[in-house]
């Protein structure tokens, strides 16, 4: 086996009549065996003349198929003394014309629609000529046919103006013969319009487009430009990876705005309280204390296990911005609710609490703690948003048990604190009341989302 015009080059000899006769079969691109060929078969087994004409009609036949063609050439000569492997460059028969007409995997394929369908916007920038980047958009699936406005050339788009530059970026799919200094161009206007760019490579050129790139990934081994590593450099882990980022942003906001509802509520309830004239705390240091590591233990885990490792039933919607605000303005109307509930049902049981159930001072101060408490655990419930297909029946159950654990906490602490402090008990009439006005706070957040989702139309 020899290498020669960039091709494959199988060479074999016998003897005829005390002559060497040399068999030479050639495979390679059709660029660099058509030049060499003088002849042809057809499929009827002749031999034709293969001209200059037939020989471009030829390579427009190749031409829908890109860089994927290989072309087979074979000549049969006798050798002698004189004789070299030059002089069996040219006046080849050209056997056949094979392509491969779809290199790409169905993983592959899928993993740019689940992208798409995501609202993560795939470009391809690739250093093949512009014919040979169509398919490839083509067959990936990122590119119809008739889509010729949406992939240009990088030496064009180097050309233009910086303002003309900025609108052709919003439409590029596929960029064509684009050397690394054209991909970090695209990935610098692209940012320039306020986009968050992803840029995906597994070669060591491009690792000053991963540093520029929002988020770099690199399909490889380690890169210390890159922010993601892929050790298989396969494309089709990268839908994986972006669900598992939107599930991680998706938990901290949950749990930010968990905690803000609790600290915004407690701190309002206490200062309130102080001012109205008894010259004491609704929620003592050690209650606080005990639902604080309650609530960001327990409860902060399940809120992430849930959300991270739930199923994929909507893992792909609702786009997460890194340049957005950590508390959006759904997340405000929540927590001015939620909060605004919490400290209305706080203040009516610490005003007419005891005048109402015809209980003792301190038998309102426990319903008040149990009362608070059993409100933030139900903000649990619709924080992992069960009913829409967000979690797995594994983890619901999970959950649930959480929640379940939780609510057990609370009854053991204060039962055990009423008999050390030989504080008067609260009978099953009375544990049910606290547990049904906090739960008041589940149809209090569905007509919140309600009110968010009108205003959004």
């Amino acid at each position: 086996m020899a290498t020669n015009l960039c091709c494959s080059i199988l060479e074999s000899e016998c003897r005829v009549e005390d002559k060497v006769v040399v068999h030479v079969h050639w495979r390679g691109s059709p660029d660099s065996i058509l030049p060499i060929c003088s002849h042809y078969y057809t499929l009827q087994g002749n031999i034709e003349t293969l001209d200059a004409l037939k020989a471009t009609a030829f390579k427009q036949l190749l031409a829908p198929y890109g860089q994927c063609c290989f072309a087979f050439a074979y000549k049969r000569e006798i050798r002698d003394e004189e004789n070299n492997i030059k002089t069996l460059q040219t006046g080849l028969i050209l056997l056949g014309l094979v392509c491969l007409k779809n290199p790409y995997s169905a993983e592959f394929i899928q993993a740019i629609q689940h992208c798409q369908e995501s609202g993560v916007g795939v470009r391809f920038a690739v250093d093949d000529d512009i014919n040979t980047a169509r398919i490839i958009a083509v067959y990936s699936g990122l590119l119809r046919r008739e889509d010729d406005g949406k992939i240009v050339d990088a030496g064009d788009f180097r050309n233009q103006s910086e303002a003309d530059r900025l609108k052709t970026v919003e439409d590029i799919l596929v960029m064509a013969n684009a050397s690394p200094g054209d991909k970090m161009l695209m990935v610098k206007y692209l940012r320039q319009n306020h986009h968050v760019v992803a840029a995906a490579s597994a070669a060591i050129r491009d690792s000053p487009l991963l540093k520029q790139a929002d988020v770099g990934i690199f399909l490889g081994t380690s890169n210390e430009d890159a922010d993601i590593f892929v050790p298989t450099s396969e494309f089709t882990l990268i839908p994986a990876i972006l669900n598992l980022g939107r599930r991680v942003c998706r938990s901290i906001e949950k749990i930010v705005q968990l905690k803000l509802i609790m600290e915004v509520s407690a701190f309002t309830i206490n200062i309130v309280s102080l001012l109205a004239g008894n010259g004491k705390e609704a929620l003592g240091s050690l209650q606080l204390l005990w639902i604080n590591l309650v609530m960001e233990i327990l409860g902060a885990a399940a809120v992430a296990i849930t959300t991270i490792y739930g199923s994929s039933a909507r893992a792909n919607t609702d786009p997460v911005y890194g340049s957005g605000q950590i508390i959006t303005r759904p997340m405000w109307m929540s927590i001015a609710v939620q909060s605004s509930f919490q400290v209305a049902v706080i203040l009516i049981l610490i005003l007419k609490g005891g005048t109402v159930f015809q209980v003792s001072e301190s038998a309102v101060g426990t319903m008040v703690f149990n009362c608070y408490a059993f409100c933030q655990v139900y903000l649990l419930i619709p924080a992992i948003e069960i009913r829409r297909g967000d979690v797995a029946a594994g983890q619901s159950c999970f959950f649930l048990c959480v929640v379940v654990v939780i609510g057990i906490l609370q009854v053991a602490v204060v039962e055990i604190v009423g008999v050390v402090a030989h504080r008067p008990r609260l009978g099953i009439k009375l544990w049910c009341i606290c547990v049904g006005i906090s739960s008041l706070s589940l149809p209090l957040n569905c007509a919140a989302n309600l009110i968010i989702r009108i205003s959004r139309l």
